[in-house]
């Protein structure tokens, strides 16, 4: 099914910056650092492979 939409690039490029914020979640919160990503993989990959089991 096709849905005409109107606003053009303008909607895809705030689209784009809303999703982007949506994704970060709250800016008070500080980003994640590679260090702390791969200190817990081994916690999630645990529990990835304990689900699939």
């Amino acid at each position: 099914m096709y849905v005409a939409v109107k606003g053009g690039e303008r909607a895809i490029d705030a689209a784009h910056a809303w999703l982007a914020e949506e994704r970060r979640g709250d800016p008070d919160v500080p980003e994640m650092s590679v260090a702390q990503i791969r200190e817990q993989m081994a916690l999630a990959v645990a529990r990835v492979m304990a689900e699939g089991a």
